[in-house]
């Protein structure tokens, strides 16, 4: 198995197609031998739940009864609540299959009595809990290096883009403000657009995954890594990501920055969002109420997958060489990103509205 797949290698491993034709017919005797399975993505082509879910579809496939073929569904659209919210129109079959991430579960915390948000994360039953990491990096200033050409920087004014207010880039986002960072998000814009925009000098900061980064960035000399949001050790602290030692992580910029650790109320919030946006930044599940056996083929399938011996060196450069959550693991994670309080979401509301004029989350 090779190492990793380009981008553009990894969109034509599977196609993407809203064809739901399926997704109403009850699994044949109970298994997914046979069958064509929906996994439902809240991003455009190119981002990094649409990197993620290719990788890891693309990898399931083989070790699923009978290789059943598992179909792509791009839907965005607020910041994954129109994904989620068709995902939870669909018979609980097993057919379908939500990549939900952070938006998804920020929209619902932010948003959880809006008529419009129609799902609820306890109604779905995880199979894989994936953590992930962030990256944040701007072009490097002339003969500066490492924190000083980041104390340098950050009196400037950043343009970004950002799938929206409170997607996966959004801790990211929010601990650059912590920095004392002046920006200016231009919200709508994700994916490969991004890295364009970037690359043209329209967008002066970017926030990737720390695949996209490991793959796109990484290696240019013109390229400063201002923090990763880190990840978290066997003490539940945070360190460094062992995939790119050199980049610091916000807490080590933030007492470089402002010559004090990072704590207080805003620090405890930043925990809460961090197992959001990293531990727990993608979970693969199904609905409740899928049949049992179904569920197993799900369970027993992806262990198989991420005990392969080509895994781990293929998941490194793509998704990240962490640890993957299986079963009663990764419901615990799915219990612990609804965490974030009423209280937690309406000082995150105010925030926003103070600072950046938006009122709607």
């Amino acid at each position: 198995m090779t190492k990793g797949l380009s981008r553009r290698a990894l969109l034509a491993t599977l196609p993407a197609s809203a064809a739901l034709s399926t997704l109403g017919l009850p699994a044949f005797g109970q298994t997914l031998a046979g069958q064509r399975l929906e996994a439902f993505i809240p991003s455009n082509p190119g981002g990094a739940n649409d990197l993620y879910m290719r990788f890891v579809a693309q990898r399931l496939q083989p070790h699923l009864p009978g290789s059943p073929t598992i179909n792509v569904v791009n839907m965005i659209g607020g910041g994954g609540v129109v994904a989620a919210n068709h995902f939870a129109s669909l018979p609980a079959n097993g057919l379908a299959t939500i990549c939900a991430s952070t938006g998804m579960f920020m929209a619902y915390a932010l948003n959880r009595n809006d008529p419009k948000v129609r799902y609820n994360p306890a109604d779905w039953v995880p199979y894989l809990c994936s953590p992930a990491n962030y990256v944040t990096y701007i072009k490097k200033p002339a003969g500066l290096e490492g924190i000083e050409a980041v104390k340098a920087r950050l009196s400037d004014e950043f343009v970004l883009g950002m799938g929206g207010p409170v997607t996966a880039n959004f801790l990211s986002f929010f601990s650059l403000h912590l920095l004392g960072a002046r920006m200016r998000p231009i919200f709508g814009i994700g994916g490969g657009e991004n890295l364009l925009a970037f690359e043209r000098g329209e967008f002066s900061l970017m926030i990737e995954s720390m695949g996209e980064y490991l793959q796109v960035a990484a290696t240019k000399d013109d390229i400063l890594p201002v923090f990763s949001l880190g990840v978290a050790d066997a003490d539940g602290g945070i360190v460094r990501d062992p995939l790119a030692p050199d980049v610091p992580t916000f807490q080590e910029v933030y007492e470089a920055v402002h010559g004090t650790p990072f704590s207080g109320p805003e620090a405890d919030l930043w925990q809460k969002l961090f197992t959001v946006t990293n531990t727990a930044s993608k979970i693969l599940a199904v609905a409740r109420g899928t049949p049992e056996a179904i569920l197993e083929e799900y369970h027993a399938g992806v262990e198989s997958m991420i005990s392969d011996p080509g895994w781990k060196a293929a998941a490194g450069p793509v998704i990240g060489d962490y640890q993957q959550w299986t079963r009663d693991d990764a419901a615990e994670w799915l219990t612990r990103v609804t965490e974030i309080s009423e209280e937690d979401a309406a000082w995150l509301r105010a925030w926003y509205a103070e600072n950046y004029g938006i009122t709607e989350l």
